[in-house]
């Protein structure tokens, strides 16, 4: 087993001297034994004692609670429960840091689809990103529904033309109305930018429906400015 100085463990363990003086004076850190010169000399098991107690100060105890902790009978127990909410209480944390880079994230994609963000508007940012994110789910649910019609449509086309039998194409007819649901629902949700004048906006049912588009934008005239062109959907 090897012998420490004083220097030596506290170099080892990246603290001070006095900081180990101060631990032995208050009973937590003693020295395994004293040098025929009376230095104190410790060995791996109060190097180990020192790294653990350095660890809890870092979770935020205080050196009574340490002391107590280190001559209590069920030490093993309690270390565990202290393990045990540090370890939920860093993953609170490191959740709140993975939403804070998406948070950026998406900030920089809307600066990349240049949407207009003012000190005003950033006030609402949380809302409006929360917004983005349900939309980025409806324009993906749309688009596979949208899929699946555009099949359907297809087989009951084809089923007519071989069979002569028409009914299967009429009985397509519930499933267009469902498409006109789920599309004017999605409009519902949805507003634009205008890139000129930065001026939110909602198009009449009819010009959005049949204006040419791109899974971001689509082309719009905005009743603020004239403008005419591609506007960003938000």
């Amino acid at each position: 087993m090897a012998n420490y100085s004083t220097g030596e463990l506290a170099k080892k363990v990246g603290v001070s001297i006095r900081t180990i003086q101060y631990y032995d004076r208050r009973q937590l850190l003693s020295p395994a034994k004293l040098s025929e010169a009376g230095r104190r000399v410790y060995t791996d098991h109060e190097l180990e004692q020192l790294e653990l107690i350095t660890f809890l100060k870092s979770l935020g105890l205080s050196l009574n609670n340490i002391k107590e902790l280190l001559n209590s009978p069920n030490f093993d127990e309690v270390l565990q429960t202290l393990l045990n909410q540090e370890e939920l209480q860093l993953k609170q944390k490191i959740k709140q840091q993975e939403d804070t880079l998406k948070t950026i994230g998406e900030i920089k994609h809307w600066l990349t689809d240049q949407i207009p963000i003012t000190p005003n508007s950033f006030i609402g940012i949380e809302e409006s990103i929360r917004r983005r994110r349900s939309l980025t789910r409806k324009r993906s649910a749309l688009f596979v529904f949208g899929g699946l019609i555009d099949i359907l449509e297809i087989l009951a086309i084809w089923y007519g033309i071989s069979s002569s039998n028409w009914w299967g194409v009429a009985a397509f007819c519930p499933i267009i109305v469902a498409v006109a649901i789920a599309v004017y629902a999605y409009y519902r949700s949805v507003e634009y930018v205008c890139p000129q004048c930065e001026a939110y906006f909602k198009p009449a049912f009819g010009e959005f429906f049949w204006a040419k588009h791109s899974p971001k934008t689509r082309w719009l005239g905005c009743p603020n400015c004239d403008y005419e062109g591609y506007c960003v959907e938000i």
